[in-house]
């Protein structure tokens, strides 16, 4: 008996709202039967949906199913045969299972729709962007097939497409010899009746990068219940490259974090439940004050996977600061515009470290703000209205929206009358900015880029880190031993860099783990007295 819920969906587009604003489209975006996302052929496709009874989380994760049935009595024989939707209840986990058109198109018939280029499609670009309300997210996408055709098709799509996979579960797949040759790129495999030939590519791509190659001749429970923890619970495919690294989920006690769930003391917001998670390192004293630094997540991820992706805690524990991973207030996407029909996530911040600084002793002089994408944009944000709080920030991959800078949006109107307020009062507003971006991420626009770099460079009276006419502006130089970071200065009258921004060569929507140490180095050189005073460490 399932507990969940599984429906049959039709897979569509998003909902276009006139007027809707780009962070309104994130937040409270609907899906639109009426536009269909359709195969190579014109054929309006269909899935069966399983939704956990215990709901889902922010960044999602989920189990693209292909079997070779249609019907719903197939998917429920599934799920009960594999015990999944139990193990889904548990872990939270989306199952997608994607209706054939008939039969699948295992062997690429040019007469039939193209069933490898349409499932792809579902896994890279949707459903995250077609359905709403079963987001899974790009490093926890796993592909399993059950019967030769199904198993076959998700076989040659794993073999072609492994960059967009974390895990792969087969059963009677044969070697799909039509299928795409693609990469060398590994993935993690249970399979169990499938055709040597095909598991001897997934051994050679296993021996070569040390991951999961598992065969069996049948399959049972427990087998399947160890390949969900094995593959579908244990791994990640985490975007740090063309085609990602394999890693293993980190869980709240592994990571060393105190999580903090439903909590309402803050006071903020009307009282709001929030959370967040923390870590503090070893041997803290009120006699030696220590820096602090807020780590935001991405829009639509969450805290938690947030310290599994940039890993500041253990920055933290090596070089003796307090960091917090907040969740955002609404829907897991922050409100950098500070606009006002949303929950403030400025307030919440700003009373979080009210919080921290009761709980640890805090050097209020060394406080620092960082985020991935949406997460960057808050950075930007809370360096703008509270040049008093923090000595320097770090954004990476976040720029803000051209939306942003107008009404109903506060930010423009907010930052004028910090800078205002602060020439009157003669305080020292300049924020050091280290900014990451990768060369193969989609997400923002150059205009927006040169928009966000002339901003910085305006506000610190400094020169912009590079342009378009001239790439070398300001200092440039190249590190790491593969040559992948290329760093842009703009620096300061006495030769401080002031404002580092670094190009990470073949890096997409992701973080490279060398950065956030690239930017605690950073960071760390500036301080801020109480009266505003920017303090620089120099050497």
């Amino acid at each position: 008996m399932l507990k969940g819920t599984l429906e049959q969906i039709t897979i569509c587009g998003k909902k276009k709202i006139p007027g809707q604003s780009t962070v309104d489209a994130m937040t409270f975006a609907e899906a639109d039967p009426e536009k269909p996302i359709c195969d190579s052929q014109g054929n309006v496709r269909t899935m069966w949906l399983y939704k956990p009874s215990t709901g889902i989380i922010p960044c999602s994760s989920g189990i693209f199913i292909l079997r070779d049935g249609a019907d719903r009595v197939s998917a429920e024989e599934l799920l009960e045969k594999t015990g999944w939707a139990e193990r889904a209840e548990r872990d939270h986990y989306l199952i997608l299972l994607i209706d054939p058109c008939g039969d699948w198109n295992a062997a690429g018939d040019p007469s039939l729709p193209d069933d490898d280029a349409y499932v792809t499609g579902l896994m890279e670009s949707g459903p995250p962007n077609y359905l709403i309300g079963c987001k899974v997210h790009r490093t926890s996408r796993y592909l399993a097939g059950f019967g030769e055709k199904a198993a076959t098709l998700a076989a040659g799509i794993a073999k072609a497409h492994a960059e967009l996979l974390a895990g792969l579960y087969l059963e009677g797949a044969k070697y799909p010899a039509e299928a795409p040759e693609g990469t060398d790129c590994p993935i993690p495999v249970w399979a169990s009746g499938c055709d040597e030939a095909l598991m001897d590519v997934f051994r050679q791509r296993a021996l070569l990068a040390h991951t999961i190659c598992r065969t069996f001749s049948a399959a049972d429970q427990e087998i399947y219940e160890k390949a969900w923890d094995s593959l579908f619970f244990g791994m990640r495919r985490m975007a740090t490259g063309i085609y990602g690294s394999l890693v293993h989920k980190d869980s709240v006690e592994e990571m060393g974090l105190e999580m903090h769930y439903n909590e309402t003391f803050l006071g903020d917001n009307g009282g709001m439940a929030h959370e967040w998670y923390e870590y503090a390192p070893i041997g803290l004293s009120a006699d030696r004050p220590v820096p602090f630094v807020f780590v935001l997540h991405g829009g639509g991820t969450s805290a938690k996977y947030c310290a599994e992706q940039t890993r500041w805690h253990e920055l933290a524990e090596k070089y003796g600061f307090v960091v917090i991973y907040p969740q955002a207030c609404i829907a897991s996407v922050w409100n950098p515009g500070l606009d006002p029909r949303l929950p403030s996530d400025e307030a919440y911040l700003l009373k979080l470290f009210e919080y921290a600084c009761r709980k640890y002793p805090i050097d209020k002089t060394r406080v620092y703000c960082t985020g991935f994408s949406m997460g960057g944009l808050m950075s930007h944000a809370m360096g703008m209205t509270h040049p008093e709080i923090f000595a320097a920030i770090a954004p990476f991959s976040g720029l803000f929206f051209l939306d942003y800078w107008e009404e109903p949006y506060q930010i423009r109107s907010r930052f004028e009358a910090v800078k205002a307020g602060a020439k009157e009062a003669g305080r020292d507003v300049r924020i050091p900015v280290f900014q990451v971006h990768g060369t193969l991420d989609k997400t923002w626009q150059g205009e927006e880029l040169a928009r966000m770099l002339n901003f910085w460079a305006d506000w610190n009276s400094i020169e912009v880190p590079f342009t378009d006419e001239k790439k070398s502006k300001g200092a440039f130089m190249i590190q790491g031993e593969d040559g992948r970071f290329h760093v842009y200065d703009s620096l300061l009258e006495d030769g401080t860099v002031f404002y580092r921004f670094v190009s990470v060569q073949d890096l997409p929507h992701g973080v490279d783990l060398r950065t956030p140490y690239m930017a605690w180095d950073f960071l760390c050189a500036f301080s801020r007295e109480a009266d505003g005073t920017l303090l620089i460490k120099k050497g």
